[in-house]
């Protein structure tokens, strides 16, 4: 009997996780993301047909230290495969903490992504909007600055959020058409 239990108890918290999941994509929702150095923390969803901009902010409240990783925060979006991925990154810049690195990141890249600013992050949650364009262009603003990605033919599945070696928060994360 108590089997039978523990059985509805994990069908009921699988299903509950997925209708969760489901109905944040559709109203602003947050992620605190609180992780240990060297360790990382990863809140996906699907994403509906049509969506065409991802907003919000993210603020990191404790970087944590590691030799290996930086702290870091991203908001990717894949298509097909999951390993067919673009987006954001934010990582603490290893020569100056006090600031955090703004970069574009592609599956598409042989090297590390492509920085497009650098902000002090004390005390300061940092505004982000990625359009995809239906030219098959992605904009993203960080901030007021912006870099653009282009992706032809891309039809937006996933949103990940990740965070590594810190404790960040995602806030008002809205998935708009």
């Amino acid at each position: 009997m108590a089997k039978f239990y523990s059985l509805i108890f994990i069908v009921f918290l699988i299903l509950n996780n997925d209708i969760v999941s489901a109905q944040s994509l559709i109203q602003p929702f947050s992620f605190d993301c609180d992780v240990p150095p060297a360790r990382f923390s990863i809140w996906a969803g699907n994403l509906s047909p049509g969506t065409q901009k991802v907003t919000g902010s993210i603020e990191l409240l404790e970087p944590r230290n590691s030799d290996e990783w930086l702290p870091t925060a991203k908001v990717l979006l894949s298509g097909d495969e999951d390993d067919d991925y673009f987006g954001l990154q934010l990582y603490v810049d290893r020569d100056n903490p006090s600031k955090i690195q703004v970069a574009l990141q592609s599956s598409s890249q042989s090297t590390k992504p492509y920085v497009i600013n650098s902000i002090e992050w004390k005390a300061k949650p940092i505004k982000f909007a990625i359009f995809l364009i239906d030219s098959g262009k992605l904009e993203v603003t960080v901030n007021e600055n912006y870099g653009v990605v282009l992706l032809p033919n891309y039809k937006l599945k996933r949103l990940s959020l990740i965070c590594s070696t810190g404790n960040f928060k995602f806030t008002n994360i809205m998935v708009l058409p």
